[in-house]
């Protein structure tokens, strides 16, 4: 039970139901009621000749094919965060070292071991789909493993790239969602159901970076012990806490522009934009800017966490 409880640590199970709960409620409320429209509109303009059902065999093939390529997905990113922890060791034993894991319940080669069998596991999933006249998604699994990779060997100590990165491939697993469907026009604004997925692919970039400078903060001792150059070690706590601010700022300018557009359309989602996303970003920005330890800047963290759950379930009101 004890190897069970660290495996579960070191792949962040949490982290993990965050983005297959995002992926499923994504898919579900934005892609496939998306092409469920264009499918209407198509059989009401002659080009089709029978409505496809959201609720037909072709949506039930796609929801199956689906769950393979969100479990794929899982495995990558359990695989990310074990080689991650794996460079990591020295890090957090000056961090956390009372949560490592690493070479007290597993062994360091098991660890090499299971990040390799997990990330084929992962591509066996999605090979189906890439036979399917989906090759890109093996492209986009292969990417994912090697970014993760290469993030956690170098880019995770060089002065915000590593940031970037993570935030990049955070919102390519909503991307990946919403390219899985075909009938899903990625490119573009010209409908509601297009402006509300690009709202949560930016809201999902933007808040990662955030998180991950707030993680930075956090773990600033051992970052410096391991020759990282982090933003909060090049430019000092304020200088973060104001570049932090300044992402906040750009996401609710985003939020506003959005809102100023789809009040009259979705009223409901734009007041819970204001009380779910806008107001506990305000909470969270007062609290950075009181913050002044390791402890102060972990509990932000987890705040954040709370903020992007809010942020997903938002996108259950789409319907209303």
């Amino acid at each position: 039970m004890q190897k069970l409880g660290a495996i579960l640590k070191l792949i962040r199970w949490p982290n993990l139901l965050f983005i297959a709960l995002t992926q499923f409620i994504i898919y579900d409320n934005i892609i496939a009621p998306a092409v469920h429209v264009k499918h209407v509109l198509e059989q009401q303009s002659g080009v089709l000749g029978m409505i496809i059902h959201p609720i037909g065999p072709e949506y039930i093939y796609n929801f199956q094919s689906l769950v393979l390529l969100i479990l794929s997905t899982l495995l990558i990113a359990a695989s990310g965060y074990m080689i991650n922890d794996y460079f990591d060791v020295r890090i957090d034993q000056v961090n956390k070292p009372d949560e490592v894991v690493l070479d007290k319940l597993l062994s360091r080669k098991a660890v090499l071991i299971w990040h390799t069998v997990i990330n084929v596991l992962a591509i066996i999933l999605v090979l189906n789909l890439a036979l399917d006249t989906k090759l890109r998604f093996l492209l986009i699994q292969f990417t994912s493993i090697t970014a993760l990779i290469i993030y956690s060997l170098s880019f995770k100590r060089h002065l915000f790239i590593g940031n970037l990165l993570i935030g990049v491939l955070t919102s390519l697993s909503i991307l990946t969602i919403g390219i899985y469907d075909m009938d899903f026009e990625v490119l573009g604004l010209d409908t509601t159901y297009q402006k509300f997925f690009w709202l949560y692919v930016v809201f999902a970039f933007l808040v990662t970076i955030i998180r991950e400078l707030i993680k930075d903060a956090e773990d600033i001792k051992g970052d410096l012990s391991d020759g990282c150059r982090t933003v909060p070690i090049v430019f000092g706590i304020n200088k973060t806490k104001q570049l932090v601010y300044v992402l906040f700022f750009l996401l609710f300018g985003i939020i506003a522009a959005f809102i100023s557009r789809m009040y009259e359309l979705k009223l409901l989602m734009c007041i819970y934009y204001v009380i779910g996303i806008i107001a506990p970003s305000i909470f969270i920005m007062i609290k950075i800017k009181q913050a002044n330890s390791s402890a102060d800047f972990g509990h932000i963290s987890k705040w954040i966490k709370w903020l992007t759950l809010s942020g997903i379930l938002s996108m259950i009101l789409i319907a209303l």
